[in-house]
């Protein structure tokens, strides 16, 4: 078993070599040359050793469950790796390379340094690309390179294995396009219409379609609220626009894209989709409004201006984007609320989005209409299996969101409950607005900051199966 896992591992480091290529040239570009030796020795160091493991021959039958304790292994292994650029280039603390370099593959946004903008360019194209890769680059690529039974499972992992007409290969090919294609168009639009430059306009297109949030700034995207208004409008509508097409199942929309070669969305393949959108749609709508009216009557913003706020951080936290444009620290509780419920549910099951998942939502909802009858009629309420599992993983979610928030509670003590609420839902959901600076809060409150994330990310499952599978393997091999 390990055999399999060291050569899936030995994949994921030559996709980190390919990035740390990049980022090389990137250092170079800049003319960083510490930065662009590390860069180039790392992407070296990872390709001989990820080479030599591809090598390493099995005959294993690669098995659902030892997949998804794979891709949970793979990320493990990457996190670590990529804080590296952190302590040796910024100087900067190891649990705070971590804690940054986990919120970067976990899309979760939320960061230890408060000045980005001290930091080698490099070092910031690097931070953005681990969103990049944490959204859906790094498992689209990774699957695009398997074959055979070693895709299935893999993809059967990740919930990608349903009859949409198309071979898995096929399938990862142009869920890879469609990622990088809207990152170039995202990309461009920011860089013509929104006035940022080149190196602002790719960092922030790569984090918007990962669903992550960095920024290459201090005060996040609310540095950009002091360019023009049409900028600030065309910044507001792309980073949007991206974060609902990150948040929306990839699978759906290289359907639709792809539409002559894959059915379209009236296949009964896409339902799940569908019911998603059910619930995204109104659920932005339902944000946009409770937002808007307190940003004009409390705060005073013209009408466009508070439309354009309300809908940018309605669908950013739903999206788990998490993009600050305003001071959140000023924010009532009834907003912060507001945010709060919408970034804990979540995007697509199949997108960059973390979280609980809409799909999930919507079995929620299917059940709601069903309980006034149990307490009037006294008549069982019968659901089906996927909806007993969506409403036990909400619950799960919603224990674990708790228990994280008394365990930070006394790390976080000078801060309000609904602020400590906030960012632990915030770590836990990947959704990223950040209310408070961890920064400052003791080592133990940031490693479960990173706990909660990781939890959040792998929906906890598949770090039990990890632990479960390393336990089994320990004892077969002293027996």
């Amino acid at each position: 078993m390990f055999r399999n896992g060291l050569r899936y591992l030995g994949l994921s480091l030559l996709i980190l070599s390919a990035a740390s290529s990049l980022t090389t040239l990137c250092a170079s570009l800049y003319n960083e040359q510490d930065a662009a030796i590390f860069f180039a020795v790392m992407s070296i160091i990872l390709l001989l050793i990820g080479t030599f493991l591809r090598r390493v021959r099995t005959t294993e039958t690669l098995t659902q469950q030892l997949s998804i304790s794979f891709l949970a292994l793979i990320f493990l292994i990457a996190i670590p790796l990529s804080a590296l650029p952190y302590i040796f280039l910024e100087r900067t603390s190891g649990i705070d390379a971590f804690l940054e370099s986990t919120s970067g593959f976990t899309t979760c946004g939320m960061t230890a340094f408060l000045d980005v903008e001290s930091f080698n360019k490099s070092v910031l194209f690097w931070r953005s690309m681990t969103e990049w890769l944490g959204g859906m680059g790094l498992i689209t690529i990774f699957l695009l390179l398997l074959k055979g039974r070693a895709l299935e499972a893999f993809a059967e992992a990740k919930g990608m294995n349903r009859d949409v007409d198309v071979n898995l290969s096929t399938l990862m090919k142009q869920m890879f396009l469609f990622y990088l294609a809207v990152t170039g168009i995202g990309f461009l639009s920011l860089l013509f219409l929104g006035g940022l430059n080149p190196f602002d306009a790719l960092n922030h297109a790569m984090t918007a379609i990962s669903t992550g949030g960095f920024s290459t700034k201090n005060l996040g995207v609310l540095y950009f609220e002091q360019s023009t208004v049409f900028n600030q409008t065309a910044i507001s509508l792309t980073l949007t626009t991206m974060s609902i097409f990150g948040m929306t199942s990839f699978i759906l929309l290289t359907g639709l894209l792809f539409r002559r070669k894959i059915q379209t969305a009236a296949s009964s393949a896409y339902k799940l989709d569908l019911d998603e959108l059910k619930v995204m749609f109104p659920t932005i709508l339902i944000g946009t409004v409770l937002l808007l009216i307190p940003f004009v009557a409390r705060l005073g913003l013209p009408v466009f201006t508070a439309l354009r706020q309300a809908v940018f951080h309605t669908v950013t936290a739903l999206s788990g984007t998490g993009y600050n444009a305003m001071d959140l620290s000023q924010w009532t509780i009834g907003e912060k609320l507001t945010i709060l419920i919408i970034s804990i549910m979540g995007g697509s099951a199949w997108s960059g989005a973390g979280a609980i998942k809409l799909t999930r939502i919507y079995s929620l909802l299917t059940v709601v209409p069903k309980i006034p009858k149990y307490f009037s009629q006294s008549k069982k309420i019968t659901i089906d299996e996927k909806t007993k599992e969506d409403l036990t993983y909400i619950a799960i979610f919603l224990v674990i969101l708790m228990i994280g928030v008394f365990a930070l509670y006394p790390f976080l003590s000078n801060h309000s409950f609904m602020d400590i609420l906030f960012q632990v839902g915030g770590a836990l959901g990947n959704t990223g607005p950040q209310i408070l600076d961890v920064s400052q809060i003791h080592v133990l409150g940031k490693t479960f900051f990173i706990i909660l994330m990781l939890f959040g990310y792998f929906e906890v499952l598949p770090i039990l199966i990890l632990i479960r599978f390393i336990k089994t393997s320990i004892q077969s091999n002293k027996t």
